[in-house]
């Protein structure tokens, strides 16, 4: 116990449905959790209540002080739905488009990768990179076609890609907004449940952390998650 009281190392455990098992979560907590991250990209209010009742249940319980944490989701940056994985070679031109817009003209010589953010072609210019899956797959950008929407890259690597990975764009300056409906209504929420701390993704400036911390309860921390 005196080691424990001296530690500075923080366990933070995302609870999925299996650890919303009261047995395995108690479980987690004797062996050292210290904060539980409920994943608004995934979790509805009505799992993270739940989650949220066991987290001070079992910190009552055992003593230990258990954090909980709200991720909000924040926009969605992501591969859209692949009809089956696609082979990634070097050298070979792709076609990024927003899932709203497959099936247009501009396209159909090139492989399509869908996309779930629709302004991909507005923000980005060319020799700009665009980063998949954790940035194992680089692309640069060639040409952007405005009016199909298509933003023809270059596969600097190769791999295989599939659905919903993230795309990452680094040095760009995106337009999507930090918070989204979604987020206004998962962070009225987490106000409401008095969770700990406001997880935030997408950080760009300053602004964005005040935002948040303008419709939370004074507090409340913000952690801001910088990719």
């Amino acid at each position: 116990m005196e080691a424990e009281r001296f530690r500075r190392a923080k366990i933070v455990c995302t609870i999925g449905p299996a650890s919303r098992d009261p047995d395995v979560f108690r479980e987690m907590a004797l062996a050292g959790m210290a904060a539980v991250r409920i994943n608004f990209s995934h979790a509805s209010h009505a799992e993270a209540t739940r989650v949220i009742s066991l987290a001070r249940d079992v910190a009552r319980q055992t003593g230990r002080p258990l954090a909980v944490i709200a991720d909000l989701q924040g926009p969605r940056i992501r591969v859209g739905e692949l009809a089956s994985p696609i082979e990634i070679e070097p050298g070979n031109q792709y076609c990024f488009l927003p899932e709203s817009a497959t099936g247009t003209s501009g396209a159909s010589d090139r492989i399509v990768i869908p996309t779930t953010y629709a302004g991909l072609a507005a923000d980005l210019q060319p020799a700009d990179r665009i980063l998949l899956a954790d940035g194992a797959l680089e692309f640069r950008v060639l040409d952007i076609d405005k009016e199909s929407l298509c933003v023809v890259a270059e596969a600097l690597n190769g791999g295989t890609l599939i659905s919903q990975r993230g795309i990452n764009l680094p040095g760009v300056e995106v337009q999507a907004p930090t918070l989204t409906e979604k987020d206004h209504e998962d962070l009225r929420f987490a106000t409401a449940q008095r969770v700990d701390y406001i997880a935030l993704s997408f950080v760009r400036r300053p602004g964005d952390v005040e935002s948040v911390k303008r419709e939370a309860e004074p507090g409340m921390l913000v952690i801001a998650k910088i990719e």
